[in-house]
């Protein structure tokens, strides 16, 4: 199973050596947010991917995949016909309908 966004750039923290504070300074968050987004206590701003790939020279669209995969959990974990929702949310994608 795949990382949570927020434990891949908590991990990606830590293996770059640097503290919350840090990060934080350079996201121009408070260290308690960032901290709540590694704990998947909250959930970050689209914005702030952008910042979190340049400050740890990673791919843009891993990160933003693995953003919105949480996403989709979040909004999904208590429904019932989860495989039939996003079958259709698929095709409407695919097909451009709403």
């Amino acid at each position: 199973m795949e990382n949570s966004f927020g434990e891949t750039i908590r991990k990606l923290r830590e293996g770059n050596n640097l503290l919350l504070r840090e990060v934080s300074a350079k996201l121009e968050i408070d260290a308690s947010v960032l901290s709540k987004i590694e704990n998947n206590n909250r959930i970050a701003k689209k914005e702030l991917i952008k910042k979190f790939a340049k400050i740890y020279n990673v791919d843009y669209n891993k990160l933003l995949i693995i953003w919105l995969s949480d996403k989709i959990v979040n909004e999904l974990k208590d429904e019932n016909n989860i495989d039939e929702i996003l079958k259709i949310a698929g095709q409407k994608i695919k097909y451009g309908k709403e």
